[in-house]
């Protein structure tokens, strides 16, 4: 359940009980193949704030996050299929929203996707390609492609970097994003930290090329298992 207050300078108070029951599962079918899946069900939806340049899709009361059939042919290589948000160097709740909203990764996008996971020790590839999800508004039917590659800076997996494109093309418009996000862990303690920019052209309403950045860094401290204190800062520009 989530309490959601704000208190704006202009305008009045307002308040947001929502109610989210989630169900998630994994099944294995073989030693090479399992499903998995996410449901969330909700007393009010929640989409990512709309831009003029990239409306929010439309949601559910009832969602389907993830539908995905994994295919292990490796230890080291691992291939999904199916609906999900896309990959990020940094995929908490806690990104905010409109750093979210900047790089279609909200609650209700969730593309057709065919992801590759390669791994070794100290290094870890994701290629993938995409598809419209279906709950897009119309001219906003984005397809492309990306990749995610990151490297463990100094073993035991207490810093990684890593780094992200993604091309994607639609009716309205098309983007380019290029970005480096970081994970640093020390026990209880840990920094998540990433940076994107983003190359856009809309041809609706009329032809325009701007270019657009994300920042977002959180300070955690894990108190309990259940009890996580953080700082959060995010910057958008554009």
């Amino acid at each position: 359940m989530q309490e959601q207050g704000a208190w704006p300078t202009i305008g009045a108070r307002t308040n947001i009980f929502r109610p989210r029951l989630m169900y998630r599962n994994v099944t294995t079918i073989s030693s090479a193949f399992r499903v998995s899946g996410v449901v969330t069900a909700e007393g009010r939806e929640a989409p990512r704030p709309a831009l003029g340049y990239d409306p929010a899709a439309r949601s559910s009361t009832l969602f389907v996050n993830t539908a995905l059939i994994h295919y292990r042919p490796s230890a080291a290589i691992e291939l999904a299929f199916g609906r999900e948000q896309l990959p990020t160097g940094v995929n908490v709740p806690d990104l905010a929203a409109y750093t979210k909203s900047r790089n279609r990764l909200g609650y209700y996008d969730a593309p057709t996707q065919l992801k590759l996971f390669w791994s070794a020790k100290r290094y870890h590839i994701t290629p993938f390609v995409y598809a419209p999800g279906g709950n897009e508004p119309t001219g906003e039917h984005e397809s492309g492609g990306g990749s995610l590659a990151e490297v463990d800076l100094i073993g035991n997996q207490r810093l990684i970097g890593g780094m992200t494109i993604l091309r994607g093309t639609a009716a309205n418009g098309d983007r380019r994003t290029v970005g480096a996000y970081a994970r640093l862990g020390f026990g209880q303690w840990g920094i998540l930290a990433e940076h994107d920019v983003t190359d856009r052209t809309r041809t609706a309403p009329t032809v325009a090329a701007f270019r657009q950045t994300a920042s977002f860094a959180q300070l955690f401290w894990a108190i309990r298992e259940w009890l996580v204190a953080s700082g959060i800062g995010v910057k958008t520009v554009q």
